[in-house]
């Protein structure tokens, strides 16, 4: 379990001419009646590598796959850096990433240290023998016979995965289908100073700030209306943060989230936004270890 990122990522490359990680993938591909290479037959797809995708992946891997179009693992808890409360585990599969979280010195003042909870799934991929698919962009879904056919262009070019289900747990859904869902999205900022005072003093109805895992450590959340883009995302960030050091100006921007967060509409969001296809976004979860046991309890192990 003592493996980092980029040894998960140096071996996904050396295992195929693209990103593909775990024992499902065929060596020789069959093709299908378009003449794309099959690279793989299996139960369940899940769209988006959520903490809800993987928790289902580690607890039934030989009949999943988690296809994820970045190289980053659970983005909507380890990019967009929060919620970042560490509740208690239920279940198998929260239970250890939780006890890694700890392992590694993630966590602290009941938090965890978002960014490197990447790396600590990268590990579990890795020893629960998961199937997962990076810098892989869906190009098509569509049925073929009882199940589906799943498209992809990834780095090495076309190729085809055949399942019974898939699950889509992307944050506005595949082409943005579930896009209308989303109430409001927000944007964060780890900061670097010691505030003068209670934080709680620089919270308004657009912004806050909220403390960390880490000894010093602190976040700028900026919230934003549900069709923010990134760019005026970035802009909302500044602009709070300009505000903020007006009142206090020992704080600086340590970086940026590399995710922006989304909030629902609905408590749970649940949709078929094709026919078939369940639209399940991993973001909903209030924290990561719900997402994961949810996960977890949505796999058809048996």
């Amino acid at each position: 379990m003592n493996l980092r990122r980029r040894t998960f990522i140096a071996s996904a490359a050396a295992s195929a001419a693209s990103f593909r990680i775990g024992p499902i993938w065929a060596q020789t591909p069959k093709r299908s009646l378009s003449g794309i290479p099959v690279v793989a037959e299996c139960e369940t797809v899940f769209l988006g590598a959520s903490a809800y995708a993987l928790g289902a992946a580690f607890k039934n891997p030989a009949k999943t796959v988690v296809l994820e179009q970045s190289l980053m693992l659970v983005p909507e808890f380890s990019g967009a850096l929060l919620p970042n409360v560490l509740t208690a585990a239920e279940g198998e599969i929260a239970t250890l990433v939780r006890e890694r979280i700890e392992k590694e010195g993630l966590s602290g003042n009941g938090r965890y240290h978002a960014p490197p909870v990447s790396d600590v799934m990268s590990a579990l991929v890795m020893h629960r023998k998961a199937n997962l698919f990076l810098n892989a962009n869906v190009a098509d879904i569509r049925r073929a016979g009882r199940g589906f056919a799943v498209e992809i262009i990834g780095p090495d070019g076309y190729s085809s995965i055949a399942a019974e289900r898939v699950i889509d747990t992307m944050p506005t859904a595949w082409r943005d289908a579930g896009a209308k869902a989303v109430k409001e999205k927000f944007f964060a900022a780890p900061l670097v100073g010691k505030p003068k005072g209670d934080l709680g003093r620089f919270a308004t109805d657009k912004r806050e700030v909220v403390p960390g895992a880490l000894p010093g450590e602190n976040i700028l959340k900026v919230r934003l209306a549900a069709d923010t883009d990134w760019h005026n995302a970035r802009l909302a960030l500044y602009d709070a943060f300009e505000k903020m050091v007006a009142e206090d100006d020992t704080f600086s921007i340590g970086g940026e989230a590399t995710a922006l967060g989304h909030l629902y509409r609905e408590a749970r969001t649940q949709a078929a936004h094709l026919p078939g296809i369940v639209w399940h976004p991993g973001a909903q979860y209030p924290d990561l270890m719900n997402a994961l046991t949810a996960g977890e309890l949505c796999s058809k192990s048996k």
